[in-house]
């Protein structure tokens, strides 16, 4: 009988030890950091063909995509909306002019229309792009006339995802 007592009494001193330490309780701090960067991606080919004055036959698999993941760019913080915008690398022949245009998908920006191609300054193709969305890949526009013969010319085009 003196060992069941002694078992009852290590018994509830165990319940009491276990009630008061899950009381207790302890705690830390989770720090969530967002070092994702924001990307922007130009795939597949553009090729114009100028078959008669002002008759252009694009041949284009361009496409663009981009994503926005953080709220903190190049130092500045707080941002809330981007911008992609297009220059090219050197004019077009004279007598040639074109366009590039992207429609984004609802809620990911909002289009600047037919953005002239062969300018070299940077301008807005896609604004008020918010934050933390991923834009599919979406077909670039190219549309390119000619009002006289020229001499043929590659150029580079340059998409860049910036602040607002």
């Amino acid at each position: 009988m003196r060992f069941i007592k002694f078992a009852f009494a290590a018994l509830a001193l165990s319940a009491i030890t276990t009630a008061s330490a899950a009381a207790a309780g302890v705690s830390h701090t989770v720090t969530l950091s967002n070092d994702i960067v924001d990307t922007i991606a130009v795939t597949g080919d553009v090729s114009i063909s100028i078959t008669a004055l002002n008759t252009a036959v694009p041949n284009s698999t361009a496409k663009l995509s981009y994503s926005t993941h953080n709220d903190t760019t190049a130092g500045t913080t707080n941002v809330t909306t981007r911008k992609v915008t297009v220059a090219s690398s050197a004019a077009l022949p004279d007598g040639v002019t074109g366009t590039v245009s992207f429609t984004p998908a609802t809620g990911n920006g909002t289009t600047a229309g037919a953005v002239n191609v062969g300018v070299t300054t940077a301008a807005n193709l896609v604004t008020a792009i918010p934050r933390f969305i991923t834009q599919a890949d979406a077909a670039l526009n190219y549309s390119f006339t000619a009002s006289k013969g020229f001499d043929g010319k590659v150029i580079t085009v340059t998409y860049v995802l910036a602040d607002e």
